[in-house]
């Protein structure tokens, strides 16, 4: 970036008026500085709020009417590891 600069800098020495386009240039550098800073803020945010609507679509979603009957919920085992359970008894 420097290499970009330095031959920007040492023109705007030679040209006549070179105050005038130093305040131009400044406003640019300023312009673009607040530009850069507030797209990264929205990537940002925009990164934040995908990731939480990301989380909130992999929880499950329960009813009121499900919430109760969850609790009496019992987890059936396959076959093959109800026959091995019984024969271990």
């Amino acid at each position: 970036m420097k290499r970009f600069i330095y031959p920007i800098l040492f023109l705007l020495s030679i040209m006549p008026d070179s105050n005038k386009h130093l305040e131009s240039f400044n406003a640019v550098a300023q312009a673009a500085h607040y530009t850069v800073k507030n797209i990264k803020e929205g990537l940002d945010s925009f990164q934040s709020t995908v990731i939480q609507y990301n989380q909130n679509l992999n929880q499950p979603v329960m009813k009121k009417d499900e919430a109760g009957s969850q609790s009496d919920y019992v987890q059936q085992q396959p076959e093959a590891e109800a026959s091995n359970s019984n024969t271990e008894k």
